[in-house]
């Protein structure tokens, strides 16, 4: 039986669809479902967790099946709006008709699921595949960039159609939330910090000498892309200023890296890592959403030198004490202020008094 009220009682029962975490770390999307999380059974709801079954870490096509894929890709760079295997299951359909609201993590799950009657969607979009698609179509030509910024714009009218179609939707990304907050009632909601920084103020007077660091989950491919980037753009020039490079992370001893790369692995304390770089890297240019590596590094206190596509997951103001690599030089000052007003909006309590708001609002 539902039990969707024309008004909510104080306690809220939500449900929570989202990919499964084959790999049980915590990162990118995992990180924001748990701090998502935290925060509604703070505020006193009752939160049940559905997982979406995906491909597990580490498990890889092989023969045609693989090269069906690559194929695909190459032209349709996204997954199809509703790919094939993920219609409504059975318990997710009960779970959420016994639901006051159901927040979606999953696009395509959220425009069945607005479908049903007396259910309530809250679409929490991690990234934009639109616009991850038309970004990946600037790196290919010919007929593949025509099919893929095809796939775009089909994904753009997915993307209004869900949004127009729940009751909230919220951003990870700042540059999904400015591209999409006419089309719906959109709150731009950065993903909590939820590690416990040493925060402070740190200055780096001149890069050389500096040591660097990149820290990711490398089975994410935007990651992997960036390790390529990372070793054959930005490497050559931070040698050429003296700069020692440290990598770590999710899969970085399953890369090949330069010898003068020092891979320390899995990283257990972020302290370990923070306190043995003087600057963090992120060269990611590609994938969607936000970056929050680099948002964690200014919490340690540590300066970001990232790529351009990093900062469009960020407000101006944000965006402004990210330093963006084509502009570093080897005198360049750099400095990281963890106690930024600016800043404040990654802390959990900002996160905690948006999604109060939104639940209030919707409870009216």
């Amino acid at each position: 039986m539902s039990r969707c009220r024309n008004s909510w009682e104080e306690r809220v029962r939500i449900t929570f669809v989202s990919w499964e975490n084959p790999s049980g770390k915590l990162h990118g999307g995992g990180v924001r479902k748990k701090s998502l999380g935290q925060i509604l059974e703070s505020l006193g709801h009752e939160v049940c967790f559905y997982d979406i079954p995906q491909r597990r870490t580490g498990e890889r096509a092989t023969g045609a099946t693989a090269r069906l894929g690559e194929f695909k890709r190459h032209f349709f760079p996204l997954p199809f709006s509703a790919p094939r295997g993920t219609t409504l299951p059975d318990r997710l359909q009960d779970q959420a008709r016994d639901s006051d609201l159901v927040i979606s993590a999953l696009p395509f799950i959220s425009r069945e699921l607005s479908r049903m009657s007396h259910v309530r969607v809250w679409t929490d979009f991690w990234d934009s595949w639109y616009r991850m698609a038309k970004l990946e179509a600037s790196y290919r030509s010919g007929l593949a960039r025509q099919t893929s910024l095809a796939q775009a714009r089909a994904l753009a009218r997915v993307h209004r159609e869900v949004a127009h179609a729940s009751v909230a939707t919220t951003y990870a990304g700042y540059g999904d939330y400015a591209d999409f907050q006419g089309d719906s009632d959109a709150s731009w909601l950065p993903t909590a910090v939820m590690t416990t920084p040493r925060s402070g103020t740190r200055s780096v007077r001149k890069l050389r000498g500096a040591t660097a660091g990149f820290i990711a989950n490398f089975h994410y491919w935007p990651n992997q892309d960036a390790a390529t980037v990372l070793t054959k753009s930005w490497l050559p020039r931070l040698r050429s200023m003296g700069v020692s490079v440290v990598v770590a992370g999710f899969g970085c001893t399953d890369l090949s890296w330069p010898a003068d790369v020092t891979v320390l692995g899995e990283v257990e304390d972020l302290a370990d890592f923070y306190g043995a770089i003087d600057v963090s890297l992120v060269p990611v240019r590609r994938g969607g959403g936000v970056k929050v590596k680099a948002i964690e590094s200014l919490l340690w206190g540590v300066p970001a030198i990232v790529d351009d596509h990093v900062v469009d997951g960020f407000s101006p103001e944000i965006a402004s004490l990210l330093l963006r690599w084509p502009l570093i030089e080897e005198g360049s000052s750099l400095t990281a202020d963890a106690h930024n007003d600016s800043l404040r909006v990654f802390q959990p309590e900002h996160q905690a008094t948006t999604v109060a708001g939104i639940i209030e609002r919707l409870a009216r």
